[in-house]
């Protein structure tokens, strides 16, 4: 029950770091790309062996790495 409910937050936060990126474009990418632990938890997100949330953590990566594009 508890890994359930920590990939569900995983997911969550995955998406949320995305929405924030995407939708603040250049004010909340370079304070993401910035953020250490933010880097570091993508990275974890990443190499998960939960699909989901690596999905999740290459969308927020892809929206991070456009949304600096701006």
């Amino acid at each position: 029950m508890e890994k359930d409910m920590d990939d569900a937050v995983s997911k969550t936060v995955m998406g949320v770091l995305g929405d924030l990126a995407d939708t603040l474009c250049s004010s909340a990418a370079p304070l993401i790309q910035q953020s250490v632990s933010s880097k570091e938890f993508i990275g974890e997100c990443l190499s998960s062996h939960d699909d989901m949330i690596k999905e999740s953590a290459e969308w927020a990566k892809l929206a991070i790495t456009r949304a600096l594009s701006y």
